[in-house]
């Protein structure tokens, strides 16, 4: 599947699934945001993969101060603001269940390949460092409040 010019939606279904992304395309449009990505029904081994980022120059975001279950990906200077202006969101990437991230198997997309040919395992996310920083943000919050 591939997501054109400014922000898409994109659905997988059972089954692998590759969805190809050109953040320079959804740059030149700068209102149109992201590419949302809902796997919905899981299955399969699925790829994202960016034909101009390279693995130095991707990064990964939670909104964890929101209990936000999607998980961005982008270049790093895209999510240097906070914002995801031209990446992906992978939709309910994540679940909270007990008050700890865990991965919504219904939803994972397993791999990000890079136009230097690398492939990451979007399994191997370090669960504990995220339900850390979620627990600490929980606190505050409770503190602030």
């Amino acid at each position: 599947m591939f997501g054109y010019e400014g922000g898409d939606f994109l659905s997988g279904g059972e089954g692998d699934d590759l969805y190809t992304v050109t953040t320079s395309d959804n740059a030149r449009y700068s209102d149109a945001g992201p590419d949302h990505i809902d796997e919905q029904l899981g299955g399969g081994n699925d790829t994202i993969k960016f034909t101009d980022l390279d693995r130095s120059e991707i990064s990964l975001n939670v909104d964890i101060d929101n209990s936000d279950t999607d998980l961005w990906l982008s270049s790093s200077e895209d999510l240097e603001d906070g914002q995801n202006d031209s990446g992906v969101i992978i939709e309910d990437f994540f679940v909270i269940k007990d008050g700890s991230y865990a991965f919504n198997n219904d939803n994972v997309i397993e791999n990000v390949a890079t136009a230097d040919n690398y492939t990451v395992d979007l399994t191997d996310i370090d669960l504990d460092a995220i339900n850390a920083a979620y627990e600490a943000s929980q606190a505050s919050a409770a503190t602030i409040a």
